[in-house]
């Protein structure tokens, strides 16, 4: 990058000029300290994610100070110099770089930012000639302030800043107004509305699903950028800086926070794969590069470890994804006018027109509300209070919650109308099913059927994971029958879900799609809705006749899916 013709006071490379070893110094640096950064990703090891990138970014900081030092040896009688401070924003804010992330600085100055201009330039311009691609900008905090206001990334970048060098007074004083106006209590909600709509934006963009072929690791779906939301939510409103800090709030359980880091390491370690393999920024998980990174991360080699590390990918990335919605969810800031409520009694009540909870607690205790509420939902044609929802996830992840709510009969009857609903429902996508899947109360009533939960089959064929095709063929199926028939969409259920149990297996599997070994049954545990004495519901998995199983269709058997 050249220097602008008005450059006066310090045009030019004033640090390369004064020391002409520097720019080999630099270039020894990095090479030095990249390298080791990349031995540390090759390993595909723990330390191969975030803390490779943590490393990475600490090696820039050292960088960056030192020459900001020199200059300042250089400047120290320039005052705009003396109250210039330079921050990392960004990823490099969040102290954590992939080998080609991009890299960004902001110089925050009280000044006129066209006076210390070129004082920018003669402190980064080492660095591009050494082959360092930094972005930066030279801004006032009253601009910044009001750039932010309209637009979301400069807010982001309020939340990421962090002090490398430099005046440290300027950059409190900059937080201090942001927090107190920008990411206050009165404009919380606002910039929260906004992170929302940037979601669901990059959603639309990006596929709108977690079970693309080829995900794309940092933007789509349950990728780090929903890590990032996570962090600027949680940031914007309990001022903290790291999530885990969330535990100690309340905020986060413990077991929530666990799911959250698992997430975050896996994609940090893929990610850094992804860049040091193509030399380059490269964030897309294609084909070519499931099998290296499966086998470099130790899932083994050739298909089956493609399907093992995918499986995983996916189940972390959906983990991701809840993990954003739940804390934007979380975040939201108690209404101003008090709810309209109605009690419905048996623990729910309406408010705002939402089905909720009356007592959340009472999940504990009585885990059968967590259908009810569905079930009175879909009864009303009303959609679940999103608060109620979000405690609904939290409990169904307890293995303690399944196995109490899989004892109580009335559970069971609402579980067999709810997956047995046709129609189109107040819930995401529109489908009662996906939901139950979704919050954890299909695992939750079915155990059975968490093993093939993020499970994937490494070919064209399978566009979805086995959870995710499983749901949508059974929304697929019971929709002709139009809801009037609750046996037929027993066996409609029952059908797929018995023949995507067959993936279950870990044997190698026969030619053709699914199949599944004669012998296969459903487990016994799998029986919900036994009366005392009595069958009162059988599980549709029991009644299936066997032709429904997977090898065992008949062509007749195509009038099950006529209207």
């Amino acid at each position: 990058m050249s220097p602008p013709a008005s450059a006066a006071p310090v045009s030019g490379p004033t640090l390369e000029r004064a020391s002409p070893g520097l720019l080999d110094e630099i270039k020894v640096y990095i090479q030095r300290h990249r390298g080791a950064v990349e031995e540390m990703v090759r390993g595909g090891k723990v330390e191969s994610g975030l803390p490779a990138s943590e490393r990475y970014s600490r090696a820039v900081d050292g960088l960056l100070c030192s020459l900001f030092k020199a200059l300042e040896g250089k400047l120290h009688k320039d005052v705009s110099f003396a109250q210039l401070g330079l921050a990392a924003v960004g990823s490099y804010g969040r102290g954590a770089l992939s080998l080609h992330s991009d890299l960004d600085v902001r110089l925050l100055t009280p000044a006129r930012p066209d006076k210390v201009r070129n004082v920018a330039e003669a402190l980064l311009y080492p660095l591009w000639d050494a082959g360092l691609m930094i972005g930066h900008q030279v801004v006032g905090a009253a601009e910044l302030i009001e750039l932010a206001r309209t637009d979301l990334p400069t807010a982001t970048t309020l939340l990421d800043w962090r002090v490398v060098a430099g005046d440290k007074a300027g950059t409190e004083k900059l937080l201090s107004r942001a927090f107190e106006g920008l990411f206050g209590a009165s404009n919380i909600q606002r910039f929260l509305d906004r992170m929302e709509q940037r979601a669901a934006e990059r959603s639309e963009r990006f596929g709108g699903s977690v079970y693309l072929l080829e995900p794309d690791v940092k933007n789509g779906i349950g990728g780090l950028r929903d890590l990032d939301i996570a962090h600027w939510t949680a940031r914007a409103r309990w001022r903290v800086n790291h999530l885990s800090e969330l535990v100690r709030l309340g905020v986060l359980l413990p077991r929530e926070w666990q799911q959250i880091e698992n997430a975050a390491a896996l994609a940090w370690r893929v990610r850094n794969l992804l860049h040091l393999y193509a030399g380059r920024r490269s964030d897309r998980l294609s084909f070519d590069r499931q099998e290296a990174v499966a086998e470099l991360l130790g899932y083994g080699t050739g298909g089956p470890g493609v399907e093992a590390f995918m499986s995983e990918y996916y189940r972390n990335a959906r983990n991701m994804v809840q993990a954003r919605e739940m804390l934007l969810s979380r975040a939201a800031p108690p209404p101003k006018r008090r709810p309209r409520e109605e009690s419905l009694g048996r623990g729910l009540k309406l408010t705002n027109r939402q089905v909720s909870l009356e007592d959340p607690a009472q999940l504990e205790t009585e885990p059968v509300i967590a259908l009810r509420i569905y079930d009175e939902a879909v009864k009303r044609d009303l959609p679940v209070y999103g608060f109620a929802r979000d405690a609904i996830a939290r409990v169904a992840s307890s293995p303690t919650f399944g196995e109490e709510l899989r004892k109580s009969e009335e559970a069971a009857r609402l579980f067999i109308r709810l997956v047995t609903t046709a129609q189109r429902t107040q819930t995401k996508d529109g489908s009662v099913l996906k939901e139950l899947h979704d919050v954890g109360l299909l695992v939750a009533m079915i155990p059975e059927f968490a093993p093939v939960v993020g499970r994937v089959h490494h070919d064209v064929y399978h566009v979805y994971t086995v959870d995710v095709h499983s749901v949508a063929a059974v929304d697929r199926l019971r929709a002709p029958r139009g809801g009037g028939d609750a046996a037929g969409g027993l066996v409609l259920c029952g059908a797929a879900a018995r023949h995507r149990q067959g993936h279950r297996r870990q044997e190698p599997r026969p030619a053709g799609h699914g199949a599944v070994q004669d012998d296969f049954a459903p487990p016994r545990r799998l029986r919900v809705g036994r009366a005392r004495g009595r069958a009162a519901h059988p599980h549709p998995l029991e009644d299936v006749p066997r032709r429904h199983a997977p090898g065992h269709r008949r062509p007749e058997d195509n009038r099950a899916l006529r209207p």
